[in-house]
């Protein structure tokens, strides 16, 4: 998996469960502060708190459908 951010290299991340950290700490300790733009097969657009960056994060689509329940799980996402 890696996460696009916009700039010249991609983050990449060794495992799912790196990637899901990764997602948490990008949160700043807030609960609710991802904003989900969408949703595919390979990739899951997010927008973080803050610096109210785009993060676009590719992979296989079993890891995209883990990472999202994972976030969905742990009240990551706004829903406004």
């Amino acid at each position: 998996m890696f996460a696009d951010l916009g700039r010249l290299l991609p983050q990449e991340f060794n495992s799912k469960e790196r990637c899901v950290q990764w997602c948490r700490n990008k949160q700043l300790g807030l609960k609710h502060s991802l904003k989900l733009l969408s949703k595919e097969r390979e990739c899951l657009m997010i927008r973080v708190p803050i610096t109210n960056e785009i993060v676009s994060i590719y992979g296989e689509p079993d890891e995209i459908a883990w990472l999202h329940l994972e976030l969905v799980k742990s009240d990551s996402y706004t829903y406004k």
